[in-house]
């Protein structure tokens, strides 16, 4: 299909702008509190554009990679899932979905994707989709990412965290070509900010004694990002919070953590009880949805919603998905992200259709 040799020229100038603005523009942490009673997944997205649709995704439909001849994957989405998504339709930043498994994206500069091989290759994005769509729990996701492969030649560097309803929690990311995973034993915290998980834990087993307050862990850096969820984290009990539920205090290491400049959207999922909460820089509102309300049946279309629209419950406030709605998204977040601004009309026109490919398996 065109759209792929298109799409493969939009990433790269994507990822050409993302490259090229300050590091302190995606100072980004997400970690994970789970007891036996809850489960909350805390993101902040710190970033420079505000703009995004939460989109509900049927299950049941055929997908294919957006990475041109390179051997794409293909598959079919056995659960549907609620995505954050800023650039368009497919290419989440982040989601939950029906079985209650979390995936979420963080920058990670030192990220290098294994070299073309026999497995079917996804964009960085996209594998947030393919996760969604195919796994319910995180030993499922542990085991898909070894039959596919982030394009190689994709210059956007990402590292994932993914959690599921059971407690069960991994950071995956692609070090030299090969895949790192931290889950059981091998982690420690469940923290992701924006140096590998190696050099952020190091960083906290030097002052895991500290208070989250402490002088020493003030900062925007990733490794005090880190150490002070961890010691929120370390923190969470009943005497601290009273009365206070883990998606509040998720709420609350929200504060914390994100950047003052550039703090975009401050989500949390409510795992156990299958809600999405979140607040954006331009509506500082708490708004929610209930997962199980939404209808994920192959004949139901997508529904969205403007992710800066409105307060409280929103569930009944989506809409059916449109191309316009997509499109309109696409020109928005396009026109707010430097180096994005003179992508031509073709790319944008063809990466807005490209939900129109999707047809039930």
């Amino acid at each position: 299909m065109r759209i792929h040799r298109l799409f493969r020229f939009w990433a790269f100038a994507l990822v050409s702008s993302l490259l090229l603005v300050t590091p302190a523009a995606r100072p980004c942490t997400t970690f994970y509190l789970y007891t036996e009673d809850e489960a909350a997944l805390g993101k902040s997205y710190d970033w420079t554009v505000v703009e995004g649709l939460v989109i509900a995704n049927p299950r049941g439909l055929a997908k294919e990679a957006l990475v041109g001849d390179d051997n794409p994957a293909r598959w079919a989405s056995t659960y549907g899932s609620v995505t954050l998504n800023q650039y368009g339709r497919e290419l989440p930043m982040g989601g939950i979905n029906e079985a209650g498994l979390v995936v979420e994206v963080m920058w990670l500069d030192d990220a290098e994707y294994p070299p073309p091989d026999e497995r079917p290759a996804l964009d960085c994005l996209q594998w947030v989709q393919y996760m969604l769509d195919t796994c319910a729990t995180v030993e499922e996701v542990v085991a898909a990412q070894n039959n596919v492969r982030i394009y190689a030649d994709n210059p956007a560097r990402l590292h994932y965290l993914v959690a599921d309803a059971a407690g069960n929690c991994a950071v995956v990311e692609y070090l030299a070509g090969g895949a790192v995973i931290h889950t059981g034993d091998a982690l420690l915290v469940p923290v992701l900010a924006n140096d590998t998980y190696d050099d952020d834990i190091t960083f906290w087993l030097e002052h895991e004694d500290a208070s989250p307050k402490a002088e020493e862990l003030a900062g925007l850096a990733s490794e005090k990002r880190f150490a002070r969820a961890a010691a929120w984290l370390a923190s969470y009990d009943d005497d601290l919070m009273d009365s206070a539920t883990a998606p509040d205090y998720a709420a609350a290491v929200l504060d914390d953590v994100a950047s003052p400049d550039f703090s975009q959207w401050r989500i949390v999922y409510d795992v156990k009880n299958g809600r999405v909460y979140w607040r954006t820089r331009e509506n500082t509102k708490t708004r929610w949805l209930e997962l199980a309300a939404f209808d994920f049946s192959p004949a139901t279309p997508a529904k969205i919603f403007d992710m800066n629209a409105a307060g409280g419950d929103v569930t009944d406030k989506f809409v059916d998905y449109t191309y316009e709605a997509n499109r309109a998204l696409i020109d928005a977040s396009f026109a707010k992200t430097e180096f994005l601004k003179d992508v031509p009309e073709e790319v944008r026109e063809e990466l807005a259709r490209y939900p129109e490919t999707l047809a039930p398996a």
